[in-house]
């Protein structure tokens, strides 16, 4: 898509074969964006999407804060053990976040014949840093298993997160998931 301008006219003209990646997405556009991938990827039951939003590479996170301190992470599941919520409500842990994304996936039913369909219906985010910014969002997460009665699990979901400039994106350090209440 380009825009051209004619003084105070601009148009829009989309050209054929051309296809351009968008502009990386920074702030907290940035981070609302990856929650909304990450949603999209679980529904979808897409292993790879989700495993490309989470940071599975580095083994610390250290951020500065905006008072001048230090902030120091290791890699999560190590400092302490990341939890989620399953198809059932309950919630689990998951000691490694190699193992976050393979496990979200089979404990919400996503890689079976289960069809999940999630509605983020509140999300604060903030963007302090590059290296650590944050999101926490209210989810909908609605189970359909076809015989079964459809049936919907509320969680709020805080995840930790730093830009990647390799992968144009934020990826995801820490996660956690807890029961909503209705």
């Amino acid at each position: 898509m380009y825009k051209i301008s004619f003084g105070c006219l601009s148009v829009a003209v989309a050209l054929g074969g051309v296809s351009r990646t968008p502009a990386p997405a920074f702030g907290p556009g940035g981070v609302i964006a990856t929650m909304r991938h990450i949603t999209a990827a679980l529904d979808a039951g897409d292993a790879k999407a989700l495993r490309q939003s989470f940071d599975l590479t580095r083994e610390t996170h250290t951020w500065v804060e905006e008072s001048g301190a230090e902030g120091h992470m290791g890699r999560a599941g190590e400092d302490g053990a990341l939890t989620a919520v399953g198809a059932d409500g309950e919630p689990f842990e998951v000691a490694a976040l190699t193992a976050l994304p393979a496990r979200l996936l089979q404990v919400t039913g996503a890689d079976s014949a289960r069809k999940v369909s999630s509605k983020m219906v509140a999300v604060r985010a903030d963007c302090a840093s590059a290296e650590c910014s944050f999101a926490v969002a209210d989810v909908e997460r609605t189970y359909d298993a076809g015989s079964e009665a459809e049936h919907v699990v509320r969680v709020r979901v805080t995840a930790l997160m730093r830009y990647d400039n390799d992968a144009h994106g934020f990826r995801v350090f820490h996660w956690h998931e807890s029961v909503r209440p209705k």
